[in-house]
């Protein structure tokens, strides 16, 4: 009796040791860093009320020209551990990702969180974001559409170099008809006309000394309205209302290059803003904001704009073309 009481007690410790071993076991050593999810709702109101907060899209820089959210950097997903250390440098700041439909922004939020970012909120996709997104050209695009500009034919290079260098030629009234000549006279169209026009009306005017007041600042020569550069900004933002599209590329004229091109101006360089808010104020205030498109308005090289404004149901379309002749 004494030895099975002994066997007894023996089995009921081992029990008591395997028992005390199921711990360690169950315990979370082995879960991944956690990140949280927040809807847009959520994070427009703290992006209203916060500063600090880090937009991080990581999607393709084509996806990103396309569409994104203003304020927003762009970190591709197949990048992100190579990039985040030196572009997210402070490792508490809260950041928003968002990609497309939300596969990559959670993809993104989890490696961020492995590198011990302590802040990191899934936003989920574009798709979803229902407040304002703006468009901008790709620095690719921008680079092949500015030497496709450059490679103008060589007349109309001479043509143009005689504009700029005996502007007062052209300028000079005729007293009596001018004598024939074998040599083809410059095509007056093709003079700039720097001074503001009927096209400026007095949103445009505001938004023009807005800008210009801007590149002062830096040291920049003030913009020039150009006639036929208005004329096209102008067709382009009633373009937009009337087709129902926000993009660059116009389904009726194309780019903003082949659009100027097809409308007669000529230029060697050119860029493109567009815009969709309540006021010129609101909207100079949000292009200042986005990197890219406060570029354009503060860039020595352009030396003439067009700005188009046309209503719509959504807000104002704004359109500014910069042109360097």
């Amino acid at each position: 009796m004494k030895k099975i009481i002994q066997i007894f007690t023996v089995l009921v410790f081992v029990s008591f040791l395997s028992l005390a071993g199921c711990s360690p076991v169950q315990s979370e050593s082995d879960k991944n860093p956690a990140y949280q999810t927040i809807t847009s709702e959520t994070a427009k109101k703290r992006l209203d009320n916060e500063n600090g907060i880090i937009l991080l899209d990581v999607r393709s820089e084509a996806e990103y020209a396309e569409k994104h959210i203003p304020g927003s950097l762009l970190i591709p997903v197949e990048t992100i551990e190579t990039q985040a250390t030196e572009k997210l440098k402070d490792k508490d700041a809260a950041i928003f990702v968002y990609c497309r439909s939300g596969n990559r922004s959670a993809i993104a939020a989890q490696a961020l969180a492995n590198m011990n970012y302590t802040n990191v909120y899934d936003l989920g996709g574009i798709n979803s974001w229902p407040y304002e997104t703006e468009t901008t050209l790709s620095t690719n695009q921008m680079t092949e559409a500015t030497l496709a500009n450059e490679q103008q034919t060589k007349a109309e290079k001479e043509v143009k170099s005689l504009e700029q260098t005996n502007p007062e030629k052209i300028q000079q009234p005729v007293a009596s008809p001018a004598p024939q000549s074998p040599t083809p006279k410059p095509v007056p169209k093709l003079t700039p006309t720097p001074a503001p026009t009927p096209q400026i009306n007095a949103q445009k005017q505001k938004m023009l000394d807005l800008i210009n007041a801007e590149r002062s600042k830096i040291g920049a020569a003030p913009l020039s309205t150009d006639i036929k550069v208005m004329e096209v900004a102008q067709i382009k933002s009633e373009d937009m209302v009337k087709n129902n599209y926000f993009s660059h590329t116009s389904p009726t004229y194309g780019s903003p290059f082949d659009m100027l091109s097809k409308l007669g101006v000529t230029f060697h360089g050119a860029a493109e803003n567009i815009a969709l808010n309540s006021s010129v104020e609101n909207a100079h205030a949000a292009l200042m904001a986005s990197e890219g498109h406060r570029k354009n308005m503060l860039n020595a090289s352009y030396s003439y704009i067009g700005i188009g404004i046309e209503d719509s149901t959504k807000g104002k379309v704004f359109v500014q073309m910069f042109v360097k002749k």
